[in-house]
């Protein structure tokens, strides 16, 4: 961020201290947007970004900078975020938790083709930037990327989803209009040894298309977290930096033990996805009440929760109504919300609930502020948020909010 005759200019890519030049593209009344045209003067803190891509691909935002820095500017946007949107005065933050690798971290990947290409969407726009290989993609992900380009029906494709585990298991899901299913069958039986070679294993292929939904082996893969294994369909969403979900899951443990003893606790988990975190959880309170909209992943949990007592599992849209027909009296609300938070009516809802403890999980420090904001003229006081950062080399920042009531 920088200042031109008065008004703010934003300008990617640049770094406090620097001297640039800038074009203008776009002017707002009380700002403007540049891009970086040439560095002048460059920051102390600026490095080489190790990709070719950085700048071009909209994957990345923060390559020029170190970790070290990364996490410091984070912290500082979260911060201006809580004063500015929220009107928080007061808030505790601990240090980000950094991710244990700052590359090579990424699970999952949804690739777009068209045009001949295979690749990202560029920074603000549907031009595809073609992509052979991306230093955030696991390398099993990566050796897949590779290979995709031998798809004989890749014409007939407008997305490719790529799902791995730690061990090189993947699943494709295809996405199209009037897909030949003969071609995918016969690669899916003849490729199989070509992954073997590389060290992969491909459990199965899944393709949309006009016809519906077809695939060939698995349509889920099984990953391990802390020991536990958990089953994750191709429509589930999961955590794709599982190398820091563990210190999340140990947050998330120190943090119901401070409300009450384990033999007397009760929580309420909204938006539970597969049950991950509601696994790890039951292991060490009285009974979890877990609420999930995707009835997919609702199965997978069911799986995933074998031989475990103390979780009812619900499915259904987390809804005002949903939550008045439970009457909660547990001691914890546990909430893991998508990008747009909660709505405002499921929030003060949730605030009737004679809970001792509102645990937020948030993906978006936005939706996060707006809520909490909320809560607090509720009458809750905000204890502690600990950020994570699941997303390194990106603007993204994770987070873990704690509640209680005064």
């Amino acid at each position: 961020m920088g200042h031109h005759q008065g008004r703010v200019v934003f300008v990617p890519f640049s770094l406090p201290s620097e001297e640039i030049t800038a074009q203008i593209i776009q002017e707002k009344k009380d700002y403007l947007h540049g891009t970086l045209q040439k560095i002048l003067i460059p920051s102390i803190e600026r490095r080489e970004p190790f990709c070719p891509l950085f700048g071009t691909c909209g994957g990345c935002q923060l390559q020029h900078i170190n970790e070290t820095k990364q996490l410091q500017y984070k912290t500082e946007m979260f911060y201006e975020t809580l004063r500015r949107i929220g009107k928080i005065k007061s808030f505790p933050i601990m240090p980000v938790i950094p991710s244990p690798h700052p590359t090579h971290y990424r699970s999952r990947v949804q690739l777009k083709v068209g045009n001949g290409y295979i690749g990202f969407y560029q920074s603000k726009s549907h031009q595809i930037v073609s992509v052979t290989d991306c230093p955030l993609l696991m390398p099993a992900l990566n050796e897949a990327l590779r290979m995709v380009s031998t798809f004989p029906f890749l014409g007939h494709l407008s997305e490719i989803e790529i799902q791995a585990t730690d061990r090189g298991e993947l699943l494709f899901v295809l996405i199209g209009r009037d897909v030949p299913l003969a071609p995918i069958e016969h690669f899916y039986n003849e490729i199989q040894p070509q992954f073997f070679l590389r060290g992969l294993l491909l459990r199965g292929i899944v393709l949309y298309d006009w016809s519906g939904r077809h695939y060939w082996g698995q349509d889920y893969l099984i990953h391990n977290i802390l020991n536990k294994r958990f089953r994750v369909s191709d429509r589930s969403f999961f955590q794709v930096n599982q190398g820091i979900l563990g210190q999340l899951i140990q947050s998330l443990i120190a943090a119901i033990a401070t409300v009450s003893s384990a033999s007397d606790h009760s929580i309420l988990e909204l938006y539970s996805g597969v049950g991950t975190l509601t696994r790890f959880l039951a292991e060490r309170v009285k009974r979890v009440v877990s609420v999930e909209g995707n009835p997919i992943s609702v199965e997978d949990a069911r799986w995933n929760m074998t031989g475990i007592s103390n979780v009812e599992l619900i499915t259904g849209a987390i809804t005002k109504q949903i939550l008045e027909r439970m009457a909660w009296k547990g001691e914890t609300l546990l909430i893991n919300p998508p990008r747009g938070g909660v709505p405002s009516s499921v929030l003060q809802q949730m605030a009737k609930f004679p809970m001792k403890q509102i645990l937020y999980l948030s993906c978006n420090p936005v939706t996060l502020t707006r809520d909490v904001a909320l809560l607090l003229s509720m009458g809750y006081c905000l204890k502690q948020i600990q950020p994570f950062d699941f997303f390194p080399q990106t603007a993204h920042l994770e987070s873990l909010t704690e509640l209680t009531r005064p």
